[in-house]
């Protein structure tokens, strides 16, 4: 009975993913042959040359992953986790990788709501500014601090990007936050 419960849930796993991956065995994914082989690394992607090089704003690096704090944030602790190697969108990096990311930023965002003393952290992949994927983690203060212009109704709205956290304020943060992360 379980055999045909795993095959069932195997076939469904391969039908949503088939040019991505094929499920050998419960829990192994392997590289199918339509699996997209992707660089390790893009010479001309900022992440890839931050993944590279520690940056001072970085809170968090393994061997697959690393977080940064975003130089314009929308509020104070507003953080990037990406992967280290580059993959464009997040539709694009193995499974195994976004769950890491999921799970780190899971605990980054309980970190956030304990030191910004906020009820809830928003977490969301994105990729359409840098082809790099990339999750945004931040504290919510109100909840327009994330949305879609699908829930304005002002059709003429001018935008302008969030402005540069000061330099000694992003570094303070970063300090606050490696440390909430290592105990």
């Amino acid at each position: 009975m379980r055999a045909r419960i795993r095959d069932r849930m195997i076939a469904h796993l391969d039908a949503l993913l088939p040019w991505r991956y094929a499920l050998s065995r419960p829990g192994q994914f392997k590289p199918n042959r339509r699996y997209r082989m992707l660089e390790l690394s893009s010479p001309d992607c900022l992440f890839c040359k931050l993944s590279a090089e520690p940056a001072s704003h970085e809170i968090y690096r393994d061997d697959e992953i690393f977080a940064i704090l975003v130089l314009c944030p929308i509020r104070p602790g507003h953080a990037l986790v990406l992967p280290r190697a580059h993959y464009p969108y997040f539709d694009d990096m193995p499974v195994t990788i976004a769950a890491r990311i999921m799970a780190f930023g899971q605990h980054l965002g309980r970190i956030q709501k304990r030191v910004f003393n906020v009820e809830r952290a928003a977490f969301l992949f994105t990729g359409g500014d840098i082809p790099h994927a990339h999750a945004h983690v931040l504290p919510l203060h109100e909840k327009t601090d994330i949305t879609s212009t699908r829930y304005i109704l002002e059709r003429d709205l001018t935008f302008c990007e969030a402005p540069a956290a000061p330099p000694g304020e992003l570094l303070e943060i970063a300090e606050h936050l490696r440390s909430a992360l290592k105990s």
